[in-house]
């Protein structure tokens, strides 16, 4: 059995990129704009801008809420909008500045650990989460706790079933 994909889903995870190229050479990678957005964000929390990003009169919060857009672009725009627009008006602070070059090292240029057209999702109609991600998020409200009776289970699998196939 030979399998083939046109584009696999996964985290941030570089050794997760190297064994997926390895098996599956003419793959596309692509990422999930939640983990994206949310490894961005834990940067954001690295730095100390956190209650900049929060503060709804904050010009740094602002400048940092434009970078959740890049997802949204093309991948062969987002190296120009970087330049022109986010370090165009980038805020004057070392942390700012911190935040800046770990994007640029990390995810802007074609030649960045995860470059734009793996998680540059341009036309993706609003959906940045993967069909994966969405399913664990509705078939986990299914349950109160962690690790639910396996009769609980098998009853939010039924109820799955019968709203897939409904």
């Amino acid at each position: 059995m030979d399998l083939q994909f046109d584009a696999i889903h996964v985290d941030l995870e570089s050794s997760v990129h190297v064994a997926i190229k390895a098996v599956f050479q003419d793959t596309q990678i692509k990422a999930c704009c939640f983990h994206l957005t949310q490894v961005w964000y834990r940067q954001i929390q690295k730095v100390g801008l956190t209650a900049d990003y929060k503060d709804k009169d904050s010009e740094t919060g602002r400048w940092l809420k434009m970078f959740f857009a890049m997802p949204a672009l093309q991948a062969d725009e987002v190296e120009n909008c970087f330049t022109e627009v986010l370090i165009a008006q980038a805020p004057t602070e070392e942390a700012a500045e911190k935040f800046a070059d770990y994007i640029l090292d990390n995810y802007i240029t074609a030649n960045s650990k995860f470059p734009p057209h793996i998680w540059a999702n341009a036309g993706m109609g609003g959906s940045f989460t993967n069909a994966c991600e969405s399913f664990h998020r509705y078939f986990g409200d299914h349950f109160t706790r962690h690790s639910p009776n396996i009769f609980l289970f098998l009853e939010g699998l039924n109820a799955e079933q019968e709203r897939k196939h409904a």
